[in-house]
């Protein structure tokens, strides 16, 4: 089969249309995902890092959501580029709050804030998990 053939075969059909709830979800989690940002909620925290750490990977998953709603149907390249840059997103969020996990642990910080600062990570992380998992044939094809 010629690779002109095989991208047919995968673009063409069900897979290829954008599912609805995927990119009302990301609009979602991109939106909860800035509002630490703004509002702190008990944390001491520098108004650069959570730029960093809450307001940059929200527009990223916004910036994704527009993508994928505006290409993501014609390729379902488009769509696993999107969803990894999603992933990458969730897994700096993550990797950045991780610190504030320890000082949770630790009784230096408290446990509410801490568990709501830190469940917008597990939220883009979890959908950037979705979303590659949902495309995840063009990687292995």
């Amino acid at each position: 089969m010629a690779q002109s053939d095989r991208s047919d075969k995968h673009t063409a059909g069900i897979e290829v249309q954008t599912p609805l709830a995927l990119l009302l979800v990301g609009l979602v989690v991109g939106l909860y995902a800035m509002v630490p940002g703004f509002a702190l909620g008990g944390l001491h925290v520098k108004r650069g890092a959570e730029i960093v750490d809450h307001v940059i990977p929200g527009l990223v998953v916004l910036i994704m959501v527009c993508v994928a709603a505006r290409w993501g149907a014609a390729t379902l390249s488009a769509m696993i580029l999107t969803g990894m840059a999603v992933l990458l997103a969730g897994f700096w969020m993550f990797a950045t709050h991780l610190g504030l996990l320890r000082q949770g642990l630790n009784h230096q910080a408290p446990w509410g804030p801490v568990a709501y600062h830190g469940s917008t990570a597990l939220a883009v992380l979890a959908l950037g998990v979705v979303w590659v998992f949902r495309y995840r044939r063009v990687l292995f094809d």
